[in-house]
């Protein structure tokens, strides 16, 4: 059985090869937006990835990635759900590669054993006087009804919550809150935590304890179907 110290280190080693995946996927993302010139056909995809990333970081209490992911994934939901009419779409690409960058950097310094403790914010307030911008610049198409309008609509999943509570006084609550998580995303999209920071933080951990862990997200599947992957999870 491993100790407490492999335990974090397997949670680390996991946080990383995520990310790193993750930031390929946005890459490719990003190369094909500048060939086309045009962003529409990727804001899901950034937007997914720069939630995943937002979480995953804020569990492991690198508050640097976090927020800048944050403020990425604040650019691309206006973008989702506002439609702006004009949108500087190279301007937008050079950003998201500089975010890239950044946490590129500050994972490198994390798996070198370096305090990941980069300064994002001149980037952060660069994206988020853009988002503020483009709400200026644009409104929501809307119809006679106020109502707004879609390009492709479709359905939308629907939205769950589950509290999952351990075993008292069972120990490696962050740990196993660490490893459920990333065993549940197979069944959930948009998943996001209550508390948002639990490993290795006295507060988050004290809050699992006391109150389970929260988690929000959306899935295809119906409540019995997730009801029964979560039966089959390890706690």
């Amino acid at each position: 059985m491993m100790n407490d110290e492999s335990f974090r280190d397997s949670m680390f080693e996991l946080f990383v090869f995520e990310t790193r995946q993750l930031l390929e996927e946005l890459e490719q993302e990003l190369l094909q937006c500048e060939k086309t010139n045009r962003i529409e056909g990727s804001i899901d995809a950034v937007f997914r990835i720069m939630r995943t990333i937002k979480g995953s970081a804020a569990m492991m209490q690198y508050r640097n990635i976090s927020e800048l992911a944050h403020a990425v994934e604040d650019l691309f939901f206006l973008l989702r759900e506002n439609k702006p009419q004009s949108v500087d779409t190279p301007k937008i690409i050079d950003l998201i590669f500089e975010g890239i960058d950044f946490i590129k950097e500050q994972i490198d310094r994390a798996e070198n054993k370096q305090v990941v403790d980069g300064d994002a914010s001149g980037l952060i307030a660069t994206i988020k006087q853009y988002v503020e911008e483009l709400k200026a610049g644009s409104d929501p198409v809307e119809t006679q009804n106020g109502v707004q309008e879609t390009d492709n609509p479709g359905p939308k999943a629907p939205g769950y919550e589950a509290v999952i509570r351990f075993e008292p006084d069972c120990g490696f609550e962050d740990v196993q809150a660490f490893v459920l998580i990333n065993n549940f995303k197979e069944y959930a999209t948009d998943l996001r935590t209550v508390p948002e920071a639990f490993v290795d933080d006295e507060d988050g951990i004290a809050l699992i304890k006391n109150q389970g862990l929260k988690l929000i997200f959306t899935s295809t599947l119906d409540i019995n179907q997730l009801q029964s992957a979560l039966k089959k999870m390890p706690l």
